[in-house]
């Protein structure tokens, strides 16, 4: 996935006036986010999939 903050020489601004620090940070954070949206779309795929399972009499304790 790319950004569209573009990556300046240390010592420089960006066009909005963040550092090359600020910019890696708000990159980082986007990436967590990202990896935090996916889990969550997965547990929720799999809540929605262990109730098809329980509702066709398949035993899901654990052995």
């Amino acid at each position: 996935m790319s950004s569209a903050v573009p990556e300046p020489d240390k010592g420089q601004h960006t066009i909005d006036g963040l550092t090359p620090d600020q910019v890696a940070m708000e990159r980082s954070a986007q990436k967590v986010s990202d990896v935090l949206l996916n889990l969550e779309h997965s547990i929720a795929a799999a809540k929605k999939a262990l109730k098809v399972v329980q509702k066709d009499g398949v035993d899901t304790t654990p052995s």
